[in-house]
């Protein structure tokens, strides 16, 4: 609903006939007469905060945290941390740390996870883009 229709859209009945009228919705419900913004909301089983609007999207941030195991999770501040350093593609390739097995096992766990799990759940899903 507009922000300009506010006052004039004030009761649920009135939304529900904006909402069939304006919008074209068919037997549109009107459960939640107002969600405030950074609300947690649930879509598809999928945990989002509701975070602002453009033009008629609502745009919203992801409230599931992605949890891996130690190892994973520590070899990411390895990868995090050199990047911050900014080391060169030779430093790279030289560090002990950082290998193309692990990035490839990572890469599967990430796989996994985002095919796998509730990620997939969630809006613009990346697991088939992996």
């Amino acid at each position: 609903m507009p922000l300009y229709r506010k006052e004039e859209l004030d009761t649920i009945e009135k939304m529900e006939e904006y909402c069939t009228e304006t919008l074209g919705y068919e037997k549109p419900v009107v459960r939640v007469k107002k969600i405030k913004m950074y609300s947690l909301i649930k879509v598809d089983g999928f945990y989002l905060y509701l975070t602002g609007r453009s033009g008629n999207k609502l745009l919203v941030s992801n409230a599931v945290q992605l949890s891996l195991d130690y190892d994973d999770m520590t070899y990411v501040k390895t990868i995090t941390s050199s990047y911050e350093k900014k080391h060169s593609e030779e430093q790279l390739e030289n560090n002990d740390e950082i290998t193309k097995e692990r990035n490839m096992k990572l890469y599967n766990v990430l796989k996994n996870k985002h095919l796998l799990t509730i990620y997939r759940k969630r809006p613009n899903p990346v697991g088939e883009k992996l």
